[in-house]
Order: structure tokens, then sequence, then C-alpha cells
């Protein structure tokens, strides 16, 4: 499936990644995901954060930064990564709110090198 759909759209995906490593679709679902939630994965970088600086802050309550995905993907687990559970105040009002009244049943995809 998704296959095809790089197979319809490969020119318009082509244009946007100009200066990036193209990931091509069928290694993308080849490949095993590592799930996260968000207030995981603002724990791995605060930890982070003893040993390297970020340009951007990070904090839980605040969206992650593309250097924060990308250390993520790149850095720290080497493969795609889907981050979940975000919280309530970043993501979209109609996100479904989850039993914590904090977090939404919401998530992100994360590539490596996009």
């Amino acid at each position: 499936m998704i296959w095809n759909l790089w197979l319809r759209a490969r020119t318009e995906v082509q244009l946007i990644i100009e200066e990036t490593e193209l990931i091509v679709p069928r290694t993308v679902s080849s490949t095993k995901f590592v799930r996260i939630c968000y207030t995981e994965a603002v724990a791995v970088l605060e930890e982070v954060l003893k040993e390297r600086q970020f340009e951007n802050i990070v904090e839980w309550g605040i969206d992650l930064a593309s250097e924060h995905e990308r250390y993520l993907t790149e850095v720290k687990f080497k493969s795609l990564v889907i981050v979940y559970d975000y919280l309530k105040g970043i993501k979209a009002f109609y996100m479904k709110v989850n039993p914590d009244d904090k977090t939404v049943a919401a998530m992100d995809v994360l590539v490596p090198k996009v």
C-alpha cells in the first residue's frame, strides 16, 4: 500500500525533499517503529541535557522541536519513532482527550533525516 502511494506521489515528494536523504517507503514499511509516549520522549531528552545542549527548550508541556525529533530518530533510537499521547495544550482542540485529562490520543511519526 505504501509503495503504491509512493509510486503515485514520488514527483511531489522528491520536490519537497531536495537536500535530505530520501528514505524509500519500501524501507519504511519494512522497518520496526519505536513507540514512545510524549512524556517518555521529554524524559529521554531531559536526560541528554546532562551531556549536550539543544537550541530549543526541552520541557514537559512544550512541543518537540525539529532538533529534538531528529535526536530521537537519528541518535537515540536510529529508527522511525512514533510519539503518542501528546499534551492536550499542544495539539488540536478536536483530539480525543485521554482519561488523565492532560494528554490526547494523538501521534506523530518521526522519520530519520527528514
